[in-house]
């Protein structure tokens, strides 16, 4: 998060980016699931580009401050609900992004 953080504040957007994707693999680490890891191995070239495409970094800032927060108070259904939403944001902003 302080990756990100200071990556918008100095105004470059690929270091935010590349600090928002650390963000997401270490989620999946976390997660201890290997099949997720597994799964999302071969796709995270096209995710990561997909994620680049979307820089309203003040709202996927808020989308993962609020994973971050339930993950490290240790309330997993709160980090569920928040990742959930957050994934089902994502996709919304990149059908918009594709169908434009």
């Amino acid at each position: 998060m302080a990756e990100v953080n200071d990556a918008v504040e100095r105004g470059d957007k690929e270091a935010a980016h590349t600090a928002n994707s650390r963000f997401h693999d270490e989620i999946i680490q976390l997660s201890g699931n290997n099949l997720l890891a597994q799964t999302l191995d071969p796709l995270v070239g096209r995710l990561s580009w997909l994620r680049r495409k979307v820089e309203d970094f003040d709202l996927i800032h808020r989308e993962h401050q609020a994973l971050a927060d339930a993950i490290l108070a240790g309330k997993p259904e709160r980090a569920e609900e928040e990742a959930r939403a957050h994934v089902r944001a994502s996709r919304a902003r990149t059908l918009a992004f594709l169908r434009e």
